[in-house]
Order: C-alpha cells, then sequence, then structure tokens
C-alpha cells in the first residue's frame, strides 16, 4: 500500500511540474491567453511544493536519491522554460539558429544529470550521514 500512495504522490508532482513547465509559455506568448493561466500557474506552484514536501517525508518505499534526483531534472527544465520563455522571447531568437548552442549545452547538462547525478547524490547523501 504504501508504494500505491508514494507512486499516487510522485506522479500528482510530476503533473504539477508539467503544469508550472507549461504555463509560462502560454502567458508569454499572450495572444490567446485567458483569465486562468496566471491562477493556474500559482496552483500549480502550490502542489508542486505540498507534494514535494510529502514525498520527501515518505520516502520509504523508493530510494532515498530518487527525489532529489527527479528535482534535479525538473530544476533543468524549468530553467530551460525560463530562457524560452522570457528570453528567447525578448531576444526574439525562436526559430532561429542563434539558439541552437544554448540547446546544445542544455542537452548536454541533461545527460550529464542522467548519468553522473544519482552517483553525485549518493556520494553526497552517503558523507553526510558520515
Amino acid at each position: 500500500m504504501a508504494w500505491i500512495k508514494w507512486g499516487a504522490l510522485l506522479l500528482v508532482w510530476h503533473v504539477a511540474a508539467f503544469v508550472v513547465f507549461v504555463v509560462p509559455h502560454e502567458i508569454m506568448r499572450g495572444d490567446h491567453v485567458d483569465g486562468f493561466m496566471r491562477p493556474l500557474l500559482l496552483l500549480g506552484l502550490t502542489a508542486y511544493w505540498i507534494v514535494y514536501r510529502q514525498l520527501v517525508r515518505a520516502t520509504g518505499p523508493a530510494h532515498p536519491v530518487l527525489v532529489p534526483w527527479l528535482l534535479g531534472f525538473h530544476m533543468l527544465f524549468w530553467a530551460e522554460m525560463i530562457m524560452e520563455a522570457v528570453v528567447f522571447t525578448a531576444l526574439d531568437f525562436h526559430n532561429t539558429e542563434a539558439n541552437d548552442p544554448y540547446f546544445i549545452a542544455f542537452w548536454v547538462l541533461v545527460a550529464t544529470w542522467l548519468i553522473g547525478g544519482w552517483p553525485w547524490l549518493r556520494r553526497r547523501q552517503k558523507g553526510a550521514r558520515d
């Protein structure tokens, strides 16, 4: 039963992260934004924070490094969202070759976190216990 509860929390956490990722894109486009986008962003952020706190407390059935490792992915994609929604829009980099070096660097960071994030977090966790 603990796995089901933890899995449901993880699913809700990812859905909230998705909302926080998508809504700023819609807000920055501005040409068809309805009045519910800003409250939806606030609701997504609130849900994300509350569920994250619950996941940190209920890490019993999962590996203790899993939640921080997934949090690292969320932070990477949110940084990309800010760059794309705010900076690229302000500099008018969409659909140009000017943003190619940024996307290459972004995917290198994602691959680095995918491969090296877990071992780094495990070493860090073991060092904190000693």
